[in-house]
């Protein structure tokens, strides 16, 4: 049987707030959604949501879960979070490790593949505010990733052309050999590092975008 996690990039800093959902992208869809988490408690009570979908949701195969904290010191989630290391969910073992906070989303991602690149096979990549709530949905993205031949991820959340061809903040599923050759093509899976400006805008042109059109630019096909 095949080695499963789903990494889920978190950060216990507010966020701006949207009341509304904006469309944007090529094809437009809406990335832009609505949030309401402008402190750190209201990002602590968005994670207890996402322990109790992980608990509940069946992915339809084997998958531990991986939360990587991008840590900006706060006690209280960070105590939380460890609560939770080492427990189970619905198809697996919930495991959390902190980093530093640069890098953004794309940043956890690459982190986690450093840290367990050994231990999985099949990769989904989210963030916290990204919730998969259907059952069976890894078995169906394994499936799409199996059905046709030079297939390298499959997009959960919709494909864009904006910049370059690039899965939206990089969700869905791949395989370890493909971010190994993303690896030696880039370096890491791409992100704004340390000592690189950490705007929003970079962390999009310098990461999101690159991590999956990296990808394409290696032959290989990006599906929903």
């Amino acid at each position: 049987m095949p080695r499963n996690c789903k990494v889920i990039a978190t950060c216990f800093a507010g966020r701006e707030v949207r009341l509304h959902n904006e469309s944007c992208g090529s094809p437009p869809g809406v990335f832009q959604h609505a949030q309401n988490f402008p402190d750190a408690d209201s990002v602590l009570d968005l994670m207890k949501v996402v322990r109790e979908l992980e608990s509940t949701v069946d992915p339809g195969a084997e998958c531990d879960t991986v939360i990587i904290n991008n840590d900006v010191g706060w006690r209280k989630g960070n105590n939380y979070l460890d609560s939770l290391n080492g427990t189970r969910t619905s198809a697996g073992t919930l495991r959390v490790a902190h980093r530093q906070n640069f890098g953004s989303s794309l940043g956890a991602y690459n982190h986690a593949y450093e840290s367990f690149k050994d231990e999985y096979d099949y990769w989904t990549f989210t963030e916290d505010d990204i919730l998969i709530t259907g059952d069976r949905w890894l078995a169906r993205c394994i499936s799409a990733f199996e059905a046709q031949d030079n297939v390298g991820f499959v997009a959960i959340q919709g494909l864009s052309s904006s910049w370059a061809l690039h899965a939206h903040a990089g969700v869905g599923t791949t395989h370890v050999r493909v971010l190994d050759a993303v690896k030696k093509a880039w370096g890491a899976l791409p992100h704004r590092l340390r000592h690189e400006t950490q705007d929003s805008d970079g962390h999009t042109v310098f990461g999101e975008v690159p991590f999956t059109n990296v990808i394409h630019r290696l032959g290989l096909q990006l599906v929903t």
